[in-house]
């Protein structure tokens, strides 16, 4: 089997799973609040002000912020934490199940765990599709524009004051809203798929974790999750963080892990990965 087969392989048994169906509800979860907020100013969000709430983050805080006002960004959270959960186990489960005479027929390590590091970004891909889908199923119901012109009242709410109540482009939005959250999580989870050959999955998962809630309370570019964050971002505030450097981060250490991670599984014991 070559490459091409080995993904559409990867992408037609790992891509829609039931486990799926549980994303349209912790979508609708940061959904429900930002048409509460807004509902609440008097104004309407489009599509684009729903997914900039559902990757709005928060600023950096500290621990004694943590302690003292319980603030945390709970829903972001849960909403990154679902991918990288709900992709967790694919690679090592097909491995157990028919991974291993695949392998033998294609003759080639490499390009299995590269059609796995294809279908993890697909799969990223998939799991944000969802997300917008449900955005929009809120913005059609609640009589929003569904396109990516974001209200600047809206907005200013939504945000707290910090994009001065000036509009935003629809690319900048698309960026913001999208483009660099789906770069940061697909980053993690190609990382967290990476570290699955050294160790076991719920460590594995654990760092992703750690790596989020590190960005929660320090906004440096070098912390993968402060891409995720648009209320960090120097496009809305001085001083935040440049979108440019954090997606070719993102980028860099998506090409190390497929680059590295190949590497290491054709030096695995494959055998050892079963239990």
């Amino acid at each position: 089997m070559n490459l091409t087969k080995l993904i559409r392989h990867d992408l037609q048994c790992g891509l829609f799973r039931l486990r799926c169906l549980l994303v349209p509800p912790l979508a609708a979860l940061p959904c429900l609040l930002c048409l509460r907020i807004t509902d609440s100013a008097g104004c309407k969000s489009s599509w684009a002000g729903y997914m900039m709430y559902c990757f709005m983050g928060i600023e950096p805080i500290s621990v004694q912020d943590t302690m003292e006002k319980a603030q945390f960004p709970i829903l972001w959270l849960i909403l990154i934490i679902g991918c990288l959960y709900l992709h967790l186990d694919y690679p090592l489960n097909d491995l157990s199940l028919t991974g291993q005479q695949i392998i033998v027929r294609s003759g080639n390590r490499r390009n299995w765990y590269l059609a796995k590091c294809v279908w993890n970004l697909c799969a990223c891909g998939l799991y944000f599709l969802m997300v917008s889908l449900t955005a929009s199923l809120f913005t059609v119901l609640t009589g929003g524009d569904l396109s990516l012109n974001c209200d600047a009242a809206a907005l200013k709410v939504l945000y707290l004051g910090e994009t001065g109540g000036k509009t935003l482009p629809p690319l900048t939005a698309l960026l913001l809203s999208l483009i660099l959250p789906y770069l940061t999580v697909s980053a993690i989870s190609l990382l967290q798929m990476t570290l699955c050959l050294i160790m076991k999955p719920i460590f594995c998962f654990l760092i992703g974790i750690i790596l989020l809630l590190l960005s929660v309370y320090w906004d440096s570019p070098l912390i993968l999750g402060n891409g995720a964050m648009g209320i960090r971002s120097s496009l809305l505030i001085s001083g935040g963080v440049a979108p440019g450097p954090a997606a070719e981060e993102c980028c860099l250490i998506i090409i190390l892990c497929m680059a590295i991670g190949s590497w290491m599984f054709k030096r695995s014991d494959i055998l050892g990965a079963r239990d």
